[in-house]
């Protein structure tokens, strides 16, 4: 009985706090009147239960595929897996207006990144390397960050290729920032790299506590 767009929340922050069990999504699935976008939580949300090989509806992924509203429909083309889904939705993410295109990949990017959705990793690389989409300067931060968040070897290939010779002061700061972000511990090439002067107060120190936790981190694990 309520407004599409408050239980599209509804159900978002259900999933987050873990109150929707896997039959209760199972059955919200099957009812006529759901939308799209919280469909396509409750699909991620049980393909995220099983790993990477889950099988899910590959009936309702693909509608979804076909949706006429792009954050829901390119996140739903990657989950099907599908390359040839996955390169119309792409093109259709490149014909749309700039404000539709930018609310596509945000989305996107951060249902990739919540669901850590690793098989995005190529078609990521793709939107950075080959400009299949015209992507703007902060479209490509957060599609780079998004690769390094579930694909850090590739994403610091390209991280790699990305910073000047001679980097700016405003490129040392996102370039190394984008790291950190990404969870990745900073090392002595990526700081020549990027030209970092250890007696710098803001960047040195930017740096270093990046090390250490990266060291922490990995002492704890260890």
């Amino acid at each position: 009985q309520i407004a599409p767009t408050a239980r599209e929340h509804l159900i978002a922050q259900a999933l987050d706090d873990g109150l929707i069990k896997k039959e209760q999504m199972q059955a919200l699935l099957k009812w006529p009147q759901l939308e799209d976008a919280p469909k396509l939580l409750l699909l991620t949300d049980l393909h995220a239960m099983g790993g990477d090989d889950a099988v899910v509806d590959k009936a309702i992924v693909r509608d979804l595929a076909k949706s006429t509203d792009l954050t829901v429909a390119m996140f739903a083309a990657l989950l099907s897996k599908n390359q040839e889904s996955i390169d119309r939705t792409t093109k259709y993410l490149r014909r749309a207006t700039s404000t539709n295109r930018d609310n596509a990949l945000l989305r996107t990017t951060q249902l990739i990144r919540q669901y850590n959705f690793k098989s995005a990793s190529p078609w990521l690389v793709s939107l950075l390397e080959d400009g299949s989409v015209a992507l703007t300067p902060n479209q490509r931060y957060w599609t780079l960050y998004t690769l390094l968040t579930v694909d850090s070897v590739s994403g610091l290939e390209i991280w790699n290729r990305e910073v000047a010779t001679e980097p700016t002061r405003i490129d040392q700061v996102r370039y190394l920032m984008i790291v950190l972000e990404a969870g990745i511990t900073p090392t002595v090439e990526m700081r020549e790299r990027l030209h970092i002067d250890l007696s710098d107060h803001l960047l040195g120190n930017l740096f270093m506590a990046g090390l250490l936790n990266g060291l922490k981190e990995k002492a704890t694990e260890e």
